[in-house]
């Protein structure tokens, strides 16, 4: 079912992994200020009637770094069985969970691709809180003959760049330095949702050692002062490597610290044998968008992150 929405999403033996890795049982209570916290989940599916054949499932479910009070969810029907009310019966035993455990905010996502989607979730109290969509850049047909340009204007300001298996600093310090730098331009990114992770949290998603190592982080610093980055992912796509994360510190962006950084992602890229370079952005970062398609890069499929605030259950806790 979930290969049906996008073709090689996952397989058996990694959602069965990651079952083990979830606590059978719930552990969900509210914090100080009466918000739910802690982590649990719960899970449906549609069969029919006639072939036992699952056509729909929904989950919804709280991990410790999703915002005080909210909860996520997923939910999708087989093309063939849509507009027979089966999505709005699995949507609605999500928003029953919901309410069940008090949650103030209900989140999901839903693919821009499928139409009827945004609307199914509008007519059921969802609004649009982000349009995050992938981007691709065929790397070789990019012409880039004003990197080097760019990247001497900034160097003869006093400005460095260099890779986290470049850096001076021993690699746990220069982590420290980085890890700060990412607390620091993940506040203002419009494409993040939840709380700021700690160190060991966004250590294991931001550098998981089978997708990336030090070569592929490349650094911007004022002296020795942090103030850029962007990170490579190795894909299962053959050819093709993926930018998770851009950040230039607030004080320090226009004046094109983020594009080089980029491009010398390209060149790596390059040497490594890759053709294709994707990423994903979010419609209203601005800022981001316009170094991306100044650099040449397509946008793709996407995804809206959706929210419904559950205003009575809300309510009742704070009178």
């Amino acid at each position: 079912m979930k290969n049906q929405l996008q073709p090689g999403a996952t397989s058996a033996e990694e959602l069965e992994q990651e079952d083990r890795q979830i606590p059978a049982r719930s552990r969900l209570f509210k914090d100080e200020t009466g918000a739910l916290a802690g982590f649990g989940r719960e899970r449906y599916v549609a069969e029919c009637a006639r072939t036992r054949e699952i056509i729909g499932y929904a989950a919804v479910w709280r991990a410790p770094w999703t915002p005080p009070g909210a909860l996520s969810s997923e939910f999708y029907v087989d093309a063939e069985h849509r507009q027979k009310g089966i999505g709005a019966g699995l949507l609605t035993r999500v928003i029953d969970w919901a309410t069940e455990h008090q949650a103030d905010l209900l989140m999901a996502e839903i693919k821009d691709w499928i139409t009827e989607s945004l609307p199914f979730a509008s007519k059921r109290g969802f609004q649009v809180d982000a349009h995050v969509y992938e981007l691709r850049l065929n790397l070789e047909v990019a012409i880039h003959a004003d990197s080097n340009d760019f990247l001497s204007s900034l160097c003869d300001r006093g400005f460095s760049f260099f890779t986290l298996a470049e850096a001076s600093l021993s690699q746990e310090e220069a982590l420290k330095k980085l890890y700060e730098l990412y607390l620091e331009t993940l506040r203002d990114n419009p494409g993040h949702v939840g709380g700021l992770p700690d160190f060991s949290e966004w250590q294991q998603e931001a550098y998981p050692d089978d997708r990336t190592s030090p070569e592929l982080v490349f650094i911007a610093a004022d002296g020795d002062h942090f103030v850029g980055v962007t990170t490579l992912f190795l894909t299962d796509e053959p050819g093709v490597l993926y930018t998770d994360y851009t950040g230039v510190l607030q004080g320090y962006r226009g004046i094109g610290i983020a594009r080089v950084l980029k491009l010398l992602s390209f060149r790596e890229a390059k040497k490594r044998g890759a053709h294709t370079m994707a990423t994903e952005t979010e419609a209203k970062n601005g800022p981001m968008q316009a170094v991306n398609q100044r650099l040449g890069y397509l946008p793709g499929k996407g995804h809206y992150r959706i929210i419904k605030k559950l205003q009575r259950e809300s309510a009742e806790r704070h009178h």
